[in-house]
């Protein structure tokens, strides 16, 4: 009987890189995301609306300046005055509120600039996801492209052993069958793999069509230890919550101290003709009288006093989620490394040698095409679980990193990112 080769590949590889395409590494891309995408114009915006309204928050009211004219005779004109008064006063809030007021808008703009980082490393890690997911389609049309090849040489030869009586019709039609439908599939992977491309090159602003992709995971991902370092005190949702319930407890300082005065300084030079010494100049200093301060000031105090317990909570809650993220990522990207070292070790050698021995019995006329069919769809569906593990474990590395609070680009450089809009 004639030997049959069925090519079933036991590696993960990566795409090979064809002549002139350009090849594409994970950071790159996502640099150029972060510059291309809208997100980083809306997060530099919201940095200095922050900064606006800390202008804003620490700014005295505007002095007024008044002039006065008395003693103008019935009919006469404003330049007959028997007395003139130029005034300019101001109004200062009470020393202590203003410091607090100050305090409190600073808060605001480092918890916007939290907001925007935040706002980064989800558009960061929804671009690795896309790459990640592109760069393992990418290794499945590989695969599956042999794959196909491999049966439809399969089925060729098994339609000439027909015709030279060494086959029975019925194998044949199964080992064309079978190459229609590794076709149907490698196909639908293909077409998958265009629509993931087409979404990434519209969150890059790329081109992306004939680009190689590099490996996402640098070191081998499936080989590191457990990410024992992980920790949540980088992590921007929570550093702005934090920020945010400090800042609702100064608000609180300001609106229970909301019966300290308020000053008004005017600064006055009057001119009065009739008087001996027409000419002279004085200082006014009043205090506001917060009488009403048992009803809007208490208002303000509980209005306050909601929005910190609500801030607190919030702040408690963003923690215990991401306390409970944190085990959960942690657990997963352990079980999927072991499961990946299984696979590699077990599974695939296991695969390889029952696919080895039905070609063997194949070759000596102990075994049909169908055992030979059932070893290789094995070999094959072992290959392909290596891939999805992989890509589980890759999504799951992207996810504990914006979790974190880490970013491939590293801190500094998003930080520059944001103060470019300024």
């Amino acid at each position: 009987m004639q030997a049959i080769v069925v090519f079933v590949s036991f590696a993960v590889l990566a795409l090979p890189s064809s002549g002139g395409a350009t090849t594409l590494n994970v950071r790159d891309v996502v640099r150029q995301g972060l510059v291309f995408h809208p997100t980083l114009q809306s997060a530099q915006a919201a940095i200095q609306q922050a900064e606006g309204e800390k202008l804003t928050a620490i700014s005295p009211t505007s002095p007024v300046l008044a002039v006065e004219r008395e003693g103008v005779p019935r009919g006469g004109s404003l330049s007959e005055y028997g007395e003139q008064r130029i005034a300019i006063s101001q109004e200062l809030e009470f020393p202590l509120k203003s410091v607090w007021r100050a305090s409190s808008a600073r808060t605001g703009v480092a918890a916007s600039r939290q907001n925007a980082i935040a706002q980064l490393l989800d558009l960061e890690a929804e671009i690795r996801g896309t790459f990640t997911e592109a760069y393992l389609l990418d290794q499945k049309v590989t695969l599956l492209t042999e794959n196909v090849e491999a049966v439809r040489v399969y089925s060729t030869q098994l339609e000439r052993m027909v015709e030279l009586g060494e086959a029975v019709p019925l194998e044949a039609r199964r080992a064309r069958v079978e190459y229609l439908q590794a076709k149907s599939l490698l196909d639908a992977v293909s077409n998958e793999r265009f629509a993931v491309r087409t979404r990434l090159g519209r969150l890059t602003g790329m081109d992306l069509n004939a680009a190689t992709l590099e490996s996402p995971g640098g070191e081998d991902v499936t080989t590191k230890s457990a990410p024992v370092d992980a920790t949540l005190s980088e992590n921007p949702d929570l550093r702005a919550a934090t920020l945010g319930a400090e800042q609702s407890a100064t608000d609180l300082q300001i609106a229970r101290f909301g019966w300290l005065p308020d000053l008004e300084v005017s600064y006055f030079q009057q001119k009065a003709p009739a008087e001996p010494k027409p000419d002279f100049w004085g200082v006014e200093v009043g205090l506001s009288l917060p009488i009403w301060f048992w009803l809007g000031g208490r208002g303000e105090i509980e209005s306050s006093s909601a929005r910190r317990r609500a801030s607190s909570a919030e702040l408690a809650n963003l923690r215990l989620e991401a306390a409970s993220e944190l085990d959960r990522l942690t657990q997963s990207i352990n079980a999927l490394r072991e499961s990946y070292r299984l696979y590699q070790s077990e599974v695939a050698p296991a695969a390889k040698e029952a696919y080895d021995l039905a070609m063997r019995s194949f070759r000596l006329g102990e075994a049909n095409y169908l055992q030979v069919l059932d070893a290789q769809r094995s070999a094959l569906g072992v290959q392909m679980d290596l891939i999805e593990v992989q890509g589980e474990l890759s999504i799951n590395l992207v996810e504990l990193d914006r979790l974190t609070g880490r970013s491939l680009l590293g801190a500094d450089e998003l930080q520059n990112l944001l103060n470019k809009g300024k």
